[in-house]
């Protein structure tokens, strides 16, 4: 992912034909996000396992969600309003408003949602799955 967002915007930095660099910028801007989206998703089953395995450690969902959150502020708090800036200083466009910031804070919450719920759910399946050990003294305690 940073391999992408860097190639990206080095086309941003292109001292040649500015459309060409204009339309290099997205054909590379246009891998970085379903690469986003591919990797969170293995990494989010990945954070499952380890969330599973490790019962209740959900260390690695959240950090997933970091990564994901990451890229997606990158992208759309820099990378995209780096590319308005470049559009209309070569004339290539002429408005630089960009609805993307908004719609950043709207994914990367929603993230933040579906990782909350994702933990809850994988903890309680986990403890549905596996009960706690009862021990035998409580479920007759007039037993020897």
């Amino acid at each position: 992912m940073a391999f992408f967002t860097w190639y990206s915007w080095s086309w941003l930095q292109s001292i040649g034909l500015a459309s060409a660099a204009a339309d290099g910028y997205k054909y590379h801007a246009g891998f970085s996000w379903p690469t986003l989206w591919i990797c969170t998703v293995l990494l989010f089953l990945i954070a499952n396992g380890v969330l599973w395995a490790s019962s209740g450690r959900a260390w690695a969902l959240w950090v997933t969600f970091v990564f994901f959150g990451t890229f997606v502020a990158i992208k759309y708090f820099w990378l995209d309003p780096e590319f308005a800036q470049f559009k209309v200083e070569h004339n290539l466009s002429e408005a630089a408003f960009s609805a993307g910031p908004f719609l950043a804070v709207i994914i990367i919450g929603l993230a933040a949602v579906i990782a909350f719920f994702d933990q809850i759910l994988v903890i309680r399946l986990h403890q549905k799955a596996y009960p706690p050990a009862v021990d035998s003294s409580e479920i007759n305690p007039e037993a020897p």
